[in-house]
């Protein structure tokens, strides 16, 4: 598993974020979100690690640390 700077990276790269974000940061609450947002995370999720995260899971889940540790645990 990749390390979590770079998760953040890759998703911040994947879906044009142009905001700064962390570990901590609420991916919800970004300028930016929409549930389009939402697809293509889950898109990218899947593709990059195999890891299907259900629409119930992702309401879960608030931060990037959140859902880095779901995917982590899920492999």
């Amino acid at each position: 598993m990749i390390k979590i700077e770079e998760f953040i990276a890759n998703i911040v790269d994947e879906l044009e974020i142009e905001e700064e974000c962390t570990a901590n940061t609420d991916f919800k609450e970004l300028e930016d979100w929409s549930s389009i947002s939402l697809f293509y995370l889950s898109t990218y999720i899947e593709n990059e690690f195999s890891v299907t995260i259900s629409f119930g899971k992702f309401e879960e889940l608030t931060t990037f640390q959140d859902m880095y540790d779901f995917i982590k645990g899920s492999l």
